[in-house]
């Protein structure tokens, strides 16, 4: 499975790193593994759930809290199936944004 780095992350959620830090301390079921080299390295599946919180916080406007209960209902809910295959589809398009970027046009 593919590590995307921080700097990637911000990128794809064009939010700044002390942002994405800030939701992974006060979201800590989305947080980075260490990588051998001591840095932060995601997941498309962190990836997925940043951008849902993200989603969360800018446009439908909830509190950090509300987004945290949210995702959590999400996560292990009802419904797990069809958020699975949302979830695969999001893995999907961030590798083929991933692929498009790094490609010569």
């Amino acid at each position: 499975m593919k590590a995307y780095s921080i700097g990637d992350v911000e990128r794809i959620l064009k939010v700044r790193d002390y942002v994405i830090r800030y939701w992974e301390k006060e979201v800590p079921f989305i947080g980075a593994r260490r990588g051998l080299s001591g840095r932060r390295e995601y997941r498309e599946r962190e990836i997925s759930l940043l951008l849902r919180l993200k989603h969360l916080l800018y446009s439908k406007r909830l509190t950090i809290e509300e987004a945290r209960r949210v995702l959590l209902e999400e996560v292990a809910g009802p419904g797990q199936n069809r958020r699975a295959l949302l979830e695969e589809i999001r893995e999907e398009l961030i590798r083929l944004y991933f692929r498009k970027s790094r490609s010569p046009e």
